[in-house]
């Protein structure tokens, strides 16, 4: 895909999609929507993915006024299943905007956005390999 004039340079099977949300059950109107279209359904696996036609899945992963102090999500019903979300918010102050139609316009993360995510999340990373050792 090009958004940002540049090619990608791997290609990924997957697509990530962030949205910030208030609440849970919000989040689980979305979800609903999202399964009534034809081809969709969700992963019984991961609780943010969806899959397209069994076989391109979709992240999507709410932040927001839904996440934890600790920039956490906790999936309902027992929130053992938690997802960072540190740094969406300051992503999504950044973003540009993509127009797919008159009805439609979506917000990609600009490329700052993108290295900040890959700066902070490749850190974080480095430092678990290390405590590891």
């Amino acid at each position: 895909m090009n958004i940002h004039g540049e090619m990608a340079q791997r290609a990924t099977r997957d697509l990530d999609i962030a949205i910030a949300i208030s609440n849970w059950n919000a989040y689980n109107n979305v979800e609903k929507g999202i399964i009534r279209i034809e081809g969709f359904k969700k992963d019984p696996t991961q609780k943010q993915r969806f899959l397209y036609l069994d076989v391109f899945p979709i992240d999507i992963v709410p932040f927001g006024e839904i996440r934890k102090k600790s920039d956490k999500i906790f999936w309902p019903p027992d929130e053992s299943v938690a997802l960072t979300v540190l740094g969406f918010e300051e992503v999504q102050n950044s973003t540009e905007k993509v127009i797919i139609d008159d009805s439609l316009i979506i917000e990609v993360a600009s490329l700052d956005g993108i290295f900040y995510f890959k700066a902070l999340f490749h850190g974080q990373i480095v430092i678990s390999k290390i405590i590891k050792m």
